[in-house]
């Protein structure tokens, strides 16, 4: 798995009237198995994050797959190869997740770290950790 740490890419510029941070890391796997390069994006302002897929079947149509207030946006982005994944048990349950192409680790080193992967129909948000 590669990692890239949030902290190495962050760039802050500092004006007179306020502080706005922005921060684009990137990952790149097959996701969605169709053979192409596609790439998912973290992009951070000073508010909020958006987490984007760029398909290379459509690049210029990118899915959002997650996005929040800034603080949650967790330091880390990085691709999985395909597997078998076992889930963070919720309520005492866990699930067994195969996924068949690469998938997209984020999340904080420190609390939890999700799993996006391609079902055949859209992008799916798992918990291995937390």
């Amino acid at each position: 798995m590669r990692l890239i740490s949030i902290g190495a890419a962050l760039a802050v510029l500092v004006s007179s009237t306020a502080v706005h941070a922005e921060t684009t890391l990137r990952t790149e796997g097959d996701f969605d198995g169709d053979g192409l390069r596609d790439t998912a994006a973290l992009e951070v302002d000073a508010e909020r994050f958006r987490l984007v897929v760029r398909r290379g079947a459509a690049p210029e149509a990118p899915i959002v797959v997650r996005e929040g207030p800034r603080e949650r946006v967790g330091d880390f982005l990085g691709t999985r190869p395909a597997g078998v994944y076992e889930t963070f048990p919720f309520d005492d349950r866990r699930e067994t997740v195969a996924t068949r192409h690469d998938g997209i680790s984020f999340g904080s080193r420190e609390a939890s770290e999700g799993l996006i992967y391609w079902t055949g129909a859209e992008f799916r948000t798992v918990w291995l950790s937390d």
